[in-house]
């Protein structure tokens, strides 16, 4: 799949954000394959952990703008809320965050391996 129809071979797959993606299954998989479609539909909530994930790994300027901008999307306002609290919480909905995650990504892979 790295080099699969390419002129230059990718050094690596990036499996984070639809668009990459489909870069990476371009040559290989037609994008309206159900695979692909699933990745669409599932593409914002993939990229809400990706967001958390980064901040949380590697907490640099640009990890820590992208997480308040999605606290700010998510909640409004400016919250100052630490990533542990974000996922751990459940004052401002029923469900844990890390919780929604965990149920999202078995049903993202069911989705995904189904097709």
């Amino acid at each position: 799949m790295l080099s699969y129809g390419r002129r230059n071979p990718l050094p690596y797959h990036r499996w984070t954000k639809d668009n990459l993606i489909q870069k990476s299954i371009q040559n290989v998989l037609d994008i309206t394959d159900s695979f692909f479609l699933q990745i669409q539909v599932h593409s914002n909530l993939i990229d809400e952990m990706r967001i958390v994930r980064n901040h949380i790994a590697h907490k640099s300027a640009i990890t820590k703008r992208e997480y308040y901008t999605l606290l700010t999307n998510l909640y409004g306002g400016n919250p100052r809320i630490t990533a542990g609290a974000f996922l751990a919480s459940t004052t401002r909905q029923p469900r844990a965050n890390i919780a929604k995650y965990i149920i999202a990504t078995k049903i993202i892979l069911n989705d995904i391996s189904n097709g």
